[in-house]
């Protein structure tokens, strides 16, 4: 299923968007899916994992040291996801390779 979801970029973290997918779906087995993860679907189906950072690579008016000193704090991959990007949602028990491979 294809669910498009909405949310405010400049404060939306990825666990928020995760929170978006169930109530967007209209199949009652995605809607009750434990997701953990979404994915790109090229390439090797690269995880985002990181619940806690901006969904979005919204640049703002941050200097450039203010953004690599948040960046050094969430050390973690930062799902940068870009406006009208498709992804796959990543269930609990499946990789994000796994995904794409379906």
């Amino acid at each position: 299923e294809l669910v498009a979801v909405e949310y405010a970029a400049k404060t939306a973290t990825l666990r928020l968007v995760l929170s978006l997918i169930p109530q967007a779906a209209t199949e009652s087995n995605l809607a009750n899916l434990p997701i953990y993860a979404l994915c790109r679907p090229c390439g090797q189906g690269t995880e985002l994992t990181n619940l806690d950072a901006l969904a979005s690579n919204f640049s703002s008016r941050r200097s450039s040291v203010q953004m690599q000193r948040q960046n050094q704090n969430q050390n973690k991959q930062q799902p940068r996801i870009k406006h009208g990007e498709i992804l796959l949602a990543v269930p609990n028990g499946y990789s994000g390779q796994a995904c794409v491979r379906m």
